[in-house]
């Protein structure tokens, strides 16, 4: 039995609904006045302007610009570091000016503090949006023809695959609760039977039963709570620790302890897998590129569908780009290419 991984990005869910699931550059055209107002948001964006001339700027890149603006302001109050270390007591300002005592960075100080809280507050608001931007359930005229068909194709021709994401949507659960198949909890993970969490040790089996539906940033409705990740309503509650979310502007590896075992069965199945399919995904994620890279089975099939021109990561490996978009024609020509190759009987 071929096994396959589907990889969806943010152009997969813009494929069901455009204008429910905004990519990330849409994600910033489309955040309200309040945060565009703001006059931090302001200053990251002439920051662009200046640095990007006359090129679209996306979310990410500004939460990672105003994470890394309050990572600074932060570094001077710790003096496990040198930042902080040589801020502290005026070290630095008497080095420099060699006068004792007339050296002064209480208004450095205040500003840093106060940048800080800024930056905090502004990450915190644009994270939020995210709730009002994913909270959508889709309806079965969004999905016939992009994911339904896909789980169809994959369950005719007898595959074993699972599904990865680092979108935040329900637009692949909503899929298989239309389909009626494969079970919904088992494909998403869940166990429970009224309050349902997310089975950890469906990713950690060494012998895992696929589908199984792996979303690497979390979900809409993924909230933490009773030492587990509970799945439940996509209403935001308000405390960002609560939500079981990675959002946007993060980089890098999350060292949750509920999140590293998906990482980890991602990294598997790129290890085994006949054929991946990436769709939607601009390969920005340096950590997931990383992982391509090292752990990409040298037979495997790769095919990229995605309208837009996107580098893959890895040379090593030769990606088939599909350009016509997440639809019933690109699924069909990876099948078709699939069955040429004789990696699978195309029924």
């Amino acid at each position: 039995m071929p096994k396959v991984v589907i990889f969806a990005g943010a152009g997969a869910s813009k494929a069901v609904s455009s204008d429910k699931f905004p990519t990330t550059i849409e994600f910033f055209d489309r955040l309200p006045d309040r945060i565009k107002s703001n006059d931090m948001f302001r200053l990251v964006e002439s920051f662009f302007a200046e640095k990007k001339p006359n090129q679209q700027i996306d979310i990410e890149e500004i939460l990672w610009e105003l994470q890394s603006l309050k990572d600074f302001c932060s570094s001077y109050s710790k003096q496990d570091t040198m930042i902080g270390y040589s801020l502290a007591r005026e070290r630095i300002l008497k080095l420099v000016i060699r006068r004792q005592g007339s050296a002064n960075f209480g208004l450095l100080s205040e500003s840093l503090s106060q940048t800080k809280s800024i930056c905090e507050n502004l990450i915190s608001e644009i994270n939020s949006v995210v709730y009002d931007l994913y909270s959508h359930e889709p309806l079965e005229n969004d999905l016939k023809d992009n994911w339904i068909y896909l789980i169809d194709k994959l369950e005719r021709n007898k595959t074993n695959y699972n599904i990865f994401t680092t979108n935040y949507d329900v637009a692949i659960e909503t899929a298989v609760a239309i389909r009626g198949r494969p079970n919904l909890d088992n494909f998403s993970g869940t166990v429970g039977r009224i309050s349902k969490k997310l089975d950890l040790d469906r990713w950690k089996s060494a012998e895992p039963v696929s589908p199984l539906l792996t979303k690497l940033h979390g979900s809409i409705n993924w909230k933490f709570g009773q030492n587990a990740i509970q799945v439940g309503d996509l209403v935001y509650t308000g405390d960002h620790g609560k939500q079981a979310i990675i959002y946007p502007g993060f980089k890098g590896t999350s060292d949750s302890e509920f999140f590293a075992p998906l990482h980890e069965f991602l990294g598997a199945r790129f290890e085994d897998a006949d054929a991946i399919i990436f769709i939607g995904f601009a390969f920005r994620d340096q950590y997931i590129n990383e992982m391509i890279g090292d752990r990409l089975s040298p037979g495997c099939s790769v095919y990229v569908i995605n309208p837009q021109s996107v580098r893959f990561p890895v040379r090593r490996a030769q990606a088939k780009p599909i350009k016509s978009g997440f639809d019933r024609a690109s699924i069909d020509q990876c099948f078709a290419d699939l069955a040429k190759k004789k990696k699978l009987l195309l029924i």
